[in-house]
């Protein structure tokens, strides 16, 4: 039977898509990620109640592009 290797904690697998995923969320101002949600039919309500029922802290402004 063969066994399956122990993950390495810490260790990250990225992809090459993840990558230039990364790049091209970091780049997002607050206004363009509001729209991006808004165009998915997120509204502030629903961004409110998704951190309301998770332990997740509510993302802050960034700033500018670089």
């Amino acid at each position: 039977m063969l066994r399956r290797k122990k993950p390495v904690e810490g260790k990250v697998i990225s992809k090459a898509e993840d990558k230039v995923w990364q790049e091209w969320y970091n780049k997002l101002t607050p206004e363009d990620h509001n729209n991006m949600l808004a165009k998915l039919g997120l509204d502030e309500e629903d961004r409110e109640d998704f951190f309301e029922d998770t332990d997740l802290e509510k993302p802050k402004g960034k700033k500018g592009k670089k």
